[in-house]
């Protein structure tokens, strides 16, 4: 279903593999049945995320598809120790075609105004932003933080 490229390190200390992945999550007989794929992981992630995992509950949403997002994770958190749950493209809500919005009520048994939204994408909030404003069970102390992870290398 999928597999990693050689690993290399770049002149920002960025872990880079590539990500071969199956296009319809099966096995197939040819190389066009699969798609490949960059990965940079950023310099001191690994640390970062162990010792926020010490204070916090740590879970990954991503608009990513399964099968690849479980490969770059297991590639990070291969015992699933750090990284407590996940959350892929299935549990996301789909307003327009290619368009995957995070919509953390899928998120039944936490509190919102207790989780922090990490995201390089403005998309991922809109439907948490109108939700906010709509419901009584969301109230406006969830937090949000909004970064360009370009810039953390």
């Amino acid at each position: 279903q999928l597999g990693l490229g050689q690993l290399q390190v770049d002149e920002n200390g960025c872990t880079e593999f590539n990500v071969l992945i199956s296009k319809d999550g099966k096995h197939g007989p040819t190389a066009d049945d699969y798609i490949r794929l960059n990965v940079k992981v950023r310099k001191h992630l690994e640390d970062i995320l162990q010792y926020l995992s010490t204070m916090y509950e740590i879970a990954v949403f991503t608009a990513g598809e399964m099968n690849y997002a479980d490969t770059i994770l297991d590639f990070m958190d291969g015992d699933r120790v750090i990284i407590k749950h996940r959350l892929y493209r299935q549990h996301c809500m789909q307003p327009a075609k290619g368009i995957y919005v995070k919509d953390i009520r899928v998120i039944a048994d936490r509190d919102p105004k207790d989780i922090v939204l990490v995201d390089n994408s403005l998309v991922s909030f809109v439907k948490l932003q109108r939700n906010l404003k709509s419901s009584k069970k969301m109230p406006m102390t969830v937090r949000f933080v909004i970064t360009n992870f370009n810039c953390l290398s």
